[in-house]
């Protein structure tokens, strides 16, 4: 397994392009915005993407997600923030940034396990940043969106947090 990093959308994200090199296929963990940044990485990378995995459904992580959903990759989220996708809720308006709408293909529950690219995918359920909020933990890796901060808990002063 391989993992790019890249800071993304109006807010600085990170993103994450988690590849299974044997395969020559990944996953999207949080595509804030710069889909066509995303796009370069992904073609330089020569991989077919086959999933998106969100944290949480606040508009800084979901800014690239109708983009490459309209190219067939499917989006997961928590069934708590799957209406963020397409709402106010996902608090784009009220920082000055919009987002593009979008609805969920699948919607994860806690425990689940995501066979995603040839790689396997636990979903912890951290609601707190969000009601919805996850974390996916891969290997000795975990994705933990806004649960945590570099050096700090994330934050729950948002509305619904």
């Amino acid at each position: 397994m391989k993992i790019l990093r890249r800071v993304t959308g109006p807010v600085a994200v990170n993103t994450y392009l988690v590849i299974n090199e044997e395969r020559a296929e990944g996953v999207l963990v949080d595509p804030g915005g710069d889909a066509e940044a995303l796009e370069e990485l992904i073609a330089r990378e020569r991989i077919a993407v086959k999933a998106i995995l969100l944290t949480h459904g606040h508009f800084d992580h979901i800014g690239a997600c109708a983009h490459f959903q309209r190219r067939g990759i499917p989006v997961y989220i928590h069934s708590e923030d799957a209406k963020m996708l397409y709402t106010h809720a996902n608090l784009g308006a009220a920082m000055g940034c919009s987002v593009e709408s979008l609805h969920a293909d699948y919607e994860v529950a806690d425990g689940e396990e995501l066979n995603l690219a040839g790689m396997k995918f636990r979903v912890l359920y951290t609601p707190g940043h969000t009601r919805g909020g996850v974390c996916y933990l891969t290997g000795n890796t975990i994705f933990s969106g806004d649960t945590l901060f570099a050096g700090s808990v994330g934050r729950s002063d948002f509305p619904g947090g």
